[in-house]
């Protein structure tokens, strides 16, 4: 170690409204240096619990709101996870009629799915006696049985029927 000693004065600077905007607007090039860049993710992962209960979250950090934009993946990822869960433990499947109103009437509503031979006939049949109505004859089909719950003719498709509210 040396024994030399490096005094240093100190000195207020006083900010002014245009050093403060000639500030900012020479790191608004460099958002990698923003705190919330870097640290949104483990900001969130700390905060976890406490952002379930929050109604307002403001992103205090300076520049173009990366703490914000990550609240909001965040956000949007929990709603989609909350609403695909509710879909799949609502969703059932029937291979009547009969059936079909049952698990509707049971479980007040939901989504049914059945296989269905095309036919309108067969489709306003189902709206009479079950209650139910096409909600979408999905692009990847499964195949859970081989006949119309209604007609009992040869099936291809299938589809998800529900209440229309």
């Amino acid at each position: 170690m040396s024994d030399k000693t490096i005094q240093v004065s100190q000195h207020l600077v006083e900010w002014t409204d245009e050093q403060v905007s000639r500030f900012w607007d020479f790191e608004s090039h460099f958002p990698e240096r923003y705190f919330t860049y870097f640290s949104a993710r483990r900001v969130i992962r700390f905060f976890r619990t406490y952002l379930k209960k929050a109604q307002v979250i403001l992103d205090y950090g300076a520049g173009t709101g990366h703490l914000v934009a990550r609240l909001l993946e965040t956000i949007q990822k929990s709603m989609y996870d909350k609403a695909k869960a509710n879909l799949v433990s609502k969703t059932f499947t029937a291979a009547t009629v009969e059936d079909t109103k049952r698990i509707v009437e049971e479980n007040g509503g939901g989504f049914v799915k059945t296989m269905w031979c095309g036919d309108e006939e067969c489709e306003n049949a189902m709206k009479e006696r079950a209650g139910v109505s096409s909600r979408v004859i999905p692009f990847e089909q499964e195949i859970i049985g081989d006949v119309c719950p209604v007609c009992g003719r040869k099936a291809e498709k299938m589809v998800i029927w529900g209440i229309a509210y």
